[in-house]
């Protein structure tokens, strides 16, 4: 996995998709984790890095998600979900301040939905609408 680091971004993650959905589908769990790491780590430049960086996280925490395959503790499992999921939006958060305004690819995109119960989900689709962030969500408030 060393050679894949110092790759082109976007070629990088294409690889290291790739290679986790492997790993994961041979039920490979100490490499799947160490590549998704490794995916989650990278630092991509360009926006449609950042959007291909936000995909290859999608797919891993679907492969995360799918509890008929054994895999990490639950405790590993969730902690390495939400890493995922933060890094993956703040990829897609980077990617639009950088110019990725692409909303139809962002809400029609499967690959993303293990990111759409974020809150800050509603709020990126929100400002790419130009509409204003929905409002935080009190409990126990009447309105």
């Amino acid at each position: 996995m060393g050679a894949i680091r110092p790759r082109p971004a976007g070629e990088a993650i294409r690889l290291l998709r790739t290679r986790a959905r492997l790993l994961a589908a041979r039920v490979r769990w100490p490499e799947f984790v160490a590549t998704v790491v490794a995916l989650r780590d990278l630092e991509p430049k360009l926006a449609e890095d950042l959007h291909a960086q936000a995909r290859g996280l999608g797919l891993c925490l679907a492969c995360l998600d799918d509890d008929a395959r054994p895999g990490p503790s639950p405790k590993d499992r969730e902690l390495l979900r939400q890493s995922c999921v933060e890094r993956s939006l703040a990829a897609l958060n980077h990617a639009a301040a950088l110019g990725f305004h692409d909303l139809p690819r962002i809400e029609a995109d499967d690959t993303l939905a293990p990111i759409r119960q974020h809150p800050g989900y509603p709020e990126l689709v929100a400002r790419l609408k130009g509409e204003p962030s929905p409002p935080p969500c009190q409990a126990g408030r009447d309105g």
